[in-house]
């Protein structure tokens, strides 16, 4: 497994516990946007070319969640090592 594999991995087991407890998600995440963004992991991972697939998240997490939310700065590293490729 390479390093930015491991890296969406990593962050796919982090949703996949937030969608399974709604209730405690922050007011600015949905179960929904959550799903998506697991989607978008899965093409990154298996595309890696920012030319044929530019992913949608980011843009939801600059312009709604909590500058320092956690999950928002992982996810905002797995694009950024995306971006390199």
């Amino acid at each position: 497994m390479d390093n930015f594999n491991e890296m969406v991995e990593g962050v796919k087991i982090t949703i996949e516990k937030m969608k399974n407890t709604p209730a405690d998600l922050p007011w600015y995440m949905s179960v929904e946007q959550l799903e998506m963004t697991l989607k978008e992991l899965d093409k990154m991972n298996r595309i890696r070319d920012m030319r044929q697939f530019v992913p949608y998240y980011p843009r939801g997490i600059v312009d709604s969640w909590e500058f320092d939310d956690k999950l928002g700065n992982k996810l905002l590293e797995v694009l950024d090592y995306y971006m390199k490729f």
